[in-house]
């Protein structure tokens, strides 16, 4: 509620004015990328090894579910290898067996001595070596891909920040079961963050990727240069708060642009701002 009414104060300020450059002003906030992670069975936390507002590098644990009934499941597929895998040596003893066989009574009807029968049980006898040899391996190999799985579910156990990130929510307590799939940590990136705007569709085609804007952070002085990441292309109605009541009906698309320099690593998540296009001849003068 509070962002809200800051952002109807911001609103408020701009929306009768044009920028310095004669360019239509994009209300909306300060954003960082928001990373999701979850839980990857419905095991209890045993241990959070951060708390809300830690710094957290790429690989650093955040928290760990109970290991218990995926250690049984291990353990299990474990065991099924090692059998699949026994079987292995008697299948291939017995292969080689029965081909042997079948070669000294391909000779012995070569020569008259055995009847054509003979010849076609060592045949089937081969085969069916062959079959229980082929079938020990298939079965070893559907062991070691459900140990490998086993595993990395178990892995999984084990909550990691996929990147440099500050932790902004831990949603569960120590003890707490959640289910498999929810949100058990949210992060936001380290990093520059990015403006969250609401582009009304009347300028739409202006706000293209790669184009230069200026962006006004409520309580920071002066404008912090950016560039537009991306433009969505599906329409929507302005938020509520984002604009005047005249512009409230209108459809807007959403847009993220990027804060270059080091001044914007240290601002943070959540403030008020206002973006304006830099025009492409103010944008090319600024460079020479």
């Amino acid at each position: 509620m509070k962002r809200a009414l800051l952002l109807v104060a911001a609103a408020a300020a701009i929306a009768a004015a044009c920028s310095e450059h004669g360019e239509p002003a994009f209300v909306g906030t300060l954003e960082r990328d928001r990373i999701e992670l979850t839980a990857e069975a419905s095991d209890p936390i045993v241990q959070r090894v951060v708390s809300e507002g830690d710094f957290v590098k790429a690989g650093d644990l955040v928290l760990r579910l109970d290991d218990e009934r995926l250690a049984a499941l291990v353990a299990q597929a474990e065991h099924r290898r090692a059998a699949a895998a026994a079987r292995i040596p008697g299948a291939e003893s017995a292969l080689a067996t029965s081909e042997r066989e079948l070669k000294r009574m391909t000779t012995l009807h070569a020569s008259g001595v055995a009847s054509p029968e003979a010849l076609d049980r060592g045949r089937a006898q081969r085969d069916a070596a062959r079959a229980e040899r082929d079938a020990a391996r298939a079965e070893l190999s559907q062991s070691e891909a459900m140990l490998m799985e086993a595993r990395v579910h178990a892995d999984r156990l084990e909550v990691r920040a996929p990147r440099d990130a500050h932790v902004d929510a831990l949603p569960y307590e120590l003890g707490e079961r959640p289910a498999a799939g929810a949100v058990v940590a949210v992060l936001l990136a380290d990093g520059a963050p990015y403006a969250r705007v609401y582009v009304p569709e009347t300028v739409r085609a202006r706000v293209v990727p790669g184009a230069r804007a200026a962006v006004k952070v409520d309580g920071v002085a002066g404008a912090i240069p950016g560039r537009v990441r991306t433009v969505s292309q599906e329409a929507a109605f302005t938020p509520y708060y984002a604009l005047t009541e005249r512009d409230r009906s209108r459809l807007t698309y959403v847009a993220k642009i990027d804060l270059e320099g080091e001044a914007a690593r240290a601002l943070p998540t959540g403030l008020p701002l206002e973006v304006e296009l830099v025009p492409v001849e103010t944008a090319t003068a600024s460079r020479e």
